[in-house]
């Protein structure tokens, strides 16, 4: 029997799903890209000609997530020169397709400049280039002398006008989600620092 190209089963794993206490062995059905079904290591059904990969007891475990990265972010010396917009952006598609390599299959992208996050998670999405499942939200958005100003993914707003006008702006360049980064935290001014450790009277 001819195989059947759009099935894939993987015979001797070890489970790792996240929902039983210790790892189990079991076969995996692959249909259609996702999952179908999983199968008891004693199973010897072969579905229809579905191909067989024996993992010989290799580990299987679900995607993992990267929920807190900045994609575009590179060794010191690369980013304490002018850089542009256009070599950040190479880099940022290159760590993508790198964290997916080590097994990471999705990532929130917490603050990046020129919507770069935007653009690569348009381009993944389209199947034009193979890579993690990107949630973005372009810039962060802060007050005057917030957090992290330097990192060049932060604008610096006050004000009901200028949060409602900057918020509108990520929303208008496809963004999943708004950050917002209302004090300085362990990156801003010491002032700032102070009085987030002692209430101002």
């Amino acid at each position: 029997m001819m195989a059947d190209p759009s099935r894939l089963i993987l015979a001797n794993c070890t489970i790792v799903d996240a929902t039983s206490p210790s790892p189990r062995e079991a076969g995996v059905v692959i249909g259609e890209g996702r999952v179908q079904e999983l199968l008891p290591e004693s199973s010897r059904a072969t579905h229809g000609g579905a191909e067989v990969v024996d993992l010989r007891g290799a580990f299987v475990l679900p995607g993992l997530w990267d929920v807190h990265t900045h994609i575009g972010r590179g060794i010191p010396d690369i980013q304490a020169r002018d850089e542009s917009a256009a070599e950040r952006a190479i880099r940022a598609g290159r760590n993508c397709m790198d964290a997916l390599s080590v097994g990471i299959t999705g990532m929130r992208v917490v603050g990046e400049r020129d919507f770069i996050d935007v653009a690569w998670k348009r381009a993944f999405d389209s199947g034009d280039y193979v890579g993690p499942s990107l949630y973005t939200c372009g810039y962060f958005i802060t007050t005057t002398a917030g957090h992290f100003l330097n990192s060049g993914c932060a604008i610096e707003v006050d004000g009901p006008e200028g949060f409602r006008r900057a918020i509108r702006e990520q929303i208008k360049h496809g963004v999943d989600f708004i950050k917002l980064n209302m004090t300085g935290g362990v990156m801003g001014p010491d002032w700032d620092k102070m009085a987030n450790t002692f209430p101002l009277p």
